[in-house]
């Protein structure tokens, strides 16, 4: 979410890893883990809404990519400073990102 690249899409730092040589600070550690719940919460909204709809698989690929490849490019789009930093949009608590990751799913 927060690695390099570009406006719309960023890579690198997986996990705590990359562009410091592995070596962090606790706020690194604390901000991992904040946006891991956040994206754990995008992944729940869903589950609400497909409960004993879908198979366990199916909910369970489907929380993989929406938390490894969805959430972290929209949440790059809000919060990483770019575009839409540039148009306006303020999300100081996280509820619209997260909410409209998880609901528009």
């Amino acid at each position: 979410m927060f690695g390099i690249g570009n406006l719309f899409i960023r890579v690198g730092g997986f996990f705590l890893t990359g562009e410091s040589a592995g070596w962090y600070d606790a706020g690194d550690t604390a901000h991992f883990l904040f946006q891991a719940a956040f994206a754990g919460t995008a992944a729940t909204i869903v589950s609400g809404a497909v409960a004993e709809r879908v198979r366990f698989i199916s909910f369970i690929l489907f929380s993989i990519v929406l938390s490894g490849v969805i959430y972290p490019v929209v949440g790059h789009w809000a919060w990483g400073g770019d575009w839409l930093l540039q148009l306006g949009f303020i999300d100081f608590a996280g509820s619209t990102g997260v909410h409209s990751v998880g609901g528009l799913r």
